[in-house]
């Protein structure tokens, strides 16, 4: 029989949200298991295209953490963002662009390559023998007992004081703790891949709003972009599979704007869904990130999203670990919701806006548009709104409050 091996905190998941979540309990010599079903970034110098736009809490929040200073050069201010609206057949309406200099801060947020951004945390995690830092470890199940539960991986059994899901969307914990959830499919496939082009972003994210989904230039420096490409599914799958296609179909959707182009990485698809789980707690058992809640790539706010529900919940065990980690959890319950649900009805909303199609919705999206325009303090509100918390940011993603 297997001996069951004991922590105060267990993690499943090691996306950027568990990670963070480990290094910020490692770091005040909380005993902590981090479960990682990838790889160690180290033994591949490999990237999927994928990038992140860190507001500034979350750039704060990684700086606290110790190593925003490391991996800061590696990264691209986004200064403003540009919406352009595009109507059949393939032909420019109108725009608005967001710019941060407007509402008095320096960036809207800080582009990095998630790669870049893993390969640090789990670096800075090794340093602390606080942490035990499984990779490649599969979690099979979890079973409750009386005084937690025990995780079954492929290297073996772990128990805690608290069980934290923050292994996505298809949550393994999630399912285990039997807590359902609700999930709406958009039929839609995001696209992703980097690209070298001739033309300067300006530290400019470009989003062309086509009725078949957003197509989104974000800047990772003078002359390169992140792509984030959105299409129908089946469409999707069509252009995959030919490079050829890709290519002629991207330079229509980018209306020649960036010049000569180079694709750097191979490019990959991702569906898009909503989810939402009914609770994020349960006995000594919390979710965090896309166990929790999955949304669009809308203006950043995904991975955002989960890094405040790693700060939030790692504050709060760090302030209360010699209580009962149930009152916790209640306490990390309320100062969520708000949050959360503000954000997944923002970018529903927002996502089945940029996808009218008829001549009466393509009217409404261009009367929005130019009242923007000729509304500055209105879209200087949104774009405050965009990057405010309802209830408040923690400590930790304020400005030095090294953890």
């Amino acid at each position: 029989m297997d001996k069951i091996q004991k922590y105060d905190v267990q993690i499943v998941g090691g996306g950027l949200a568990g990670l963070s979540l480990a290094l910020a309990l490692g770091k005040n010599n909380i005993k902590t298991l981090l479960i990682d079903n990838l790889e160690n970034p180290n033994k591949t110098n490999k990237t999927d295209g994928r990038t992140t736009a860190l507001m500034e809490s979350s750039v704060n929040y990684l700086d606290n953490l110790g190593i925003w200073k490391n991996i800061k050069q590696n990264s691209c201010k986004i200064s403003c963002m540009r919406i352009i609206n595009i109507v059949p057949p393939n032909k420019i309406s109108n725009e608005v662009i967001f710019e941060s200099n407007k509402i008095g801060i320096n960036a809207l947020a800080h582009n990095i390559d998630n790669h870049i951004l893993r390969t640090e945390l789990c670096n800075e995690i090794s340093k602390f023998k606080s942490i035990k830092h499984l990779f490649n470890s599969k979690c099979k199940n979890a079973i409750q007992k009386n005084d937690g539960w025990v995780v079954n991986t492929d290297k073996g059994k772990y128990s805690a004081k608290l069980t934290i899901g923050a292994d996505g969307r298809s949550s393994t914990i999630r399912k285990c703790a039997g807590i359902n959830f609700k999930k709406k499919d958009y039929n839609q496939s995001a696209i992703v891949f980097n690209i070298n082009h001739t033309q300067n972003t300006n530290n400019t994210s470009t989003e062309f709003m086509y009725p078949e989904g957003a197509f989104t230039f974000v800047p990772m420096g003078k002359n390169k972009s992140a792509i984030v490409w959105v299409e129908q599914t089946d469409q999707v799958n069509k252009l995959i599979l030919n490079d050829k296609l890709l290519k002629q179909k991207f330079i229509q959707k980018s209306q020649k704007m960036f010049g000569e182009i180079e694709i750097l990485t191979k490019p990959k698809s991702f569906p898009l869904s909503k989810i939402i789980a009914e609770t994020n707690i349960s006995d000594k058992l919390c979710l965090i990130g896309e166990a929790h809640h999955g949304i669009t790539p809308v203006a950043a706010q995904g991975l955002n999203l989960s890094l405040r529900d790693s700060a939030i919940l790692a504050e709060l065990i760090i302030k209360n670990k010699d209580d009962d980690f149930n009152k916790i959890l209640i306490s990390y319950n309320k100062k969520r919701l708000k949050d959360i649900k503000t954000r997944i009805i923002g970018t529903d909303i927002f996502h089945n806006f940029s996808r009218f199609s008829n001549p009466i919705s393509i009217g409404i999206k261009s009367i929005a548009t130019n009242m923007l325009n000729r509304m500055p303090q209105a879209k200087n509100q949104l774009m405050k709104l965009g990057l405010s918390f309802p209830d408040g940011l923690p400590n930790m993603m304020r400005k030095n409050n090294k953890i």
